[in-house]
């Protein structure tokens, strides 16, 4: 396998196609499972890899590697793929794994709440004086 692959990250940057990454969220995903091949779902999705391939990409054809391999003698291979899938909704609603904290969540709404507040009244300001000024005008 040719690691001097690229990678297009979700922000658009670009980095060498680091293997072990990959390797340690299948690893993570087949935690505690029984039957289940971290290599194997390795080997079936490094084939599909190219040059650019996209972060969200490689993620969604590890799934599909993952999810290819469930049958009867290896059910588990459906809770790995589901880990994966979990964990690739998370990074797309998230930017990352772990979810924001609640408290800076709400603190990060009410700053942009504040924000528009003052946007608000500062445009209101500018039509009262508008309006002030028009009113002036016409009572002459």
């Amino acid at each position: 396998m040719n690691t001097s692959l690229s990678v297009s990250k979700r922000d658009g940057s670009k980095e060498l196609l680091d293997l072990d990454k990959i390797h340690r969220v299948i690893t993570w995903a087949a935690k505690g499972l029984d039957n289940v091949s971290v290599s194997e779902v390795e080997i079936r999705s490094h084939i599909q890899f190219y040059d650019g391939i996209k972060t969200e990409d490689i993620h969604e054809t590890i799934i599909k590697a993952a999810a290819d391999l469930i049958s009867e003698t290896s059910p588990d291979y459906q809770y790995m793929s589901a880990r994966l899938a979990v964990f690739h909704l998370r990074k797309k609603a998230y930017g990352q794994f772990e979810p924001p904290r609640l408290f800076d969540h709400v603190k990060k709404w009410w700053v942009i709440s504040a924000m528009m507040s003052t946007y608000c009244l500062t445009l209101q300001k500018q039509n009262l004086t508008q309006w002030t000024s028009l009113l002036s005008i016409t009572a002459i």
